[in-house]
């Protein structure tokens, strides 16, 4: 008995996708690690966004999810600012994995859960305090954070070379906001 292994298919530029406002392609031929675009959720806060994710999978992939990082952090509750892992149920715990979930769906639920943070799901506590007691504050970091994924080479964005990610600097974006 051997199982069906769903590999994951490309998420064109071209395709109906992309007016979903996401895109995935694999990173030279290597069907198991992907680079992927997200794009905010038209009328919500993070409207505008592009965000940059990397997806691997693993041989057991079917049956365990595979490792989603946002190699554009953004400042969001439900994301670790450390390591840029999204928290999503199915993405963290195997038990909750689906091997059917397609690469889209995968990064459909990431464009949900930026535009709808679940406060009692939060890795990131200071993005969770700050909607939590200052939503005026958190707006204003969140409307940050989506200039600065428009144009990462912005003086916002400081790189963690030994993961690969860009990280918005809070102190950084609370300077920038003070001063305009």
């Amino acid at each position: 008995v051997y199982g069906k292994l769903y590999l994951p298919t490309p998420v064109k530029r071209d395709s109906s996708w992309v007016v979903l406002g996401i895109f995935a392609t694999p990173v030279k031929d290597n069907l198991l690690e992907w680079l992927a675009e997200v794009q905010g959720l038209k009328d919500s806060l993070w409207e505008g966004a592009v965000l940059q994710l990397s997806i691997k999978y693993t041989d057991e992939y079917n049956n365990i999810p595979p490792t989603v990082t946002f190699n554009t952090i953004p400042f969001h509750p439900n994301v670790d600012q450390n390591s840029g892992r999204p928290c999503i149920d199915f993405l963290d715990n195997p038990k909750e994995w689906n091997g059917k979930l397609t690469m889209s769906s995968i990064l459909l639920a990431i464009q949900v859960m930026l535009s709808n943070p679940e406060l009692e799901n939060a890795v990131n506590v200071e993005a969770a305090e700050m909607l939590k007691n200052n939503i005026s504050l958190y707006r204003q970091m969140v409307i940050q954070c989506v200039r600065t994924s428009q144009h990462p080479e912005g003086s916002l964005i400081q790189t963690n070379l030994s993961l690969g990610h860009t990280r918005l600097s809070l102190v950084q974006i609370k300077g920038f906001l003070n001063s305009n």
